[in-house]
């Protein structure tokens, strides 16, 4: 705005001095000084318009820029949201499925021990059986060495 007072002011100094400078009659100074005075008002209302229009597209083009801004920012907001449920998701099955795998893995491992206490339950039955059978037969060589009636045991 400064600048602007300081050209009209210029050319009106310029306007008066070349009226000055002529020795034509005061009506045509007078002419001058008005036409240089129009122009100087010309001048300086081009100027005004011409900032005018520059600050008017410096907040179009500053406005522009936050929205773009605010969607970046939305844009990012949502895609790290889903980001972060898509990774929780994936989290949680996982940590479903390790789980089912540690079921499964403790029911093979029952399933193991209770195989191997049957087996070796059969085992020692067999075990007692054989053994109660080996004692029979050495009680009836026994009593048949000696010479026994009833060699039965």
């Amino acid at each position: 705005m400064k600048t602007m007072t300081r050209v009209i002011v210029a050319l009106m100094f310029a306007a008066a001095l070349a009226a000055c400078q002529k020795d034509d009659s005061a009506e045509s100074a007078g002419e001058q000084l008005d036409a240089a005075l129009e122009k100087a008002e010309q001048s300086a209302k081009e100027m005004g318009d011409s900032a005018s229009d520059a600050m008017e597209d410096a907040g179009d083009a500053i406005s522009d820029a936050a929205d773009d801004a605010a969607d970046a920012t939305s844009d990012a907001y949502e895609s790290a949201k889903d980001s972060a449920g898509d990774m929780m998701d994936d989290a949680s099955d996982a940590m479903s499925d390790a789980a089912d795998s540690a079921e499964d893995a403790m029911d093979d491992a029952g399933d193991a021990i209770g195989d191997a206490m049957d087996d070796a339950k059969d085992e020692g039955e067999e075990m007692v059986d054989d053994a109660g059978n080996a004692i029979e037969d050495a009680c009836e060589d026994v009593k048949e060495g000696v010479g026994a009636e009833d060699t039965d045991c």
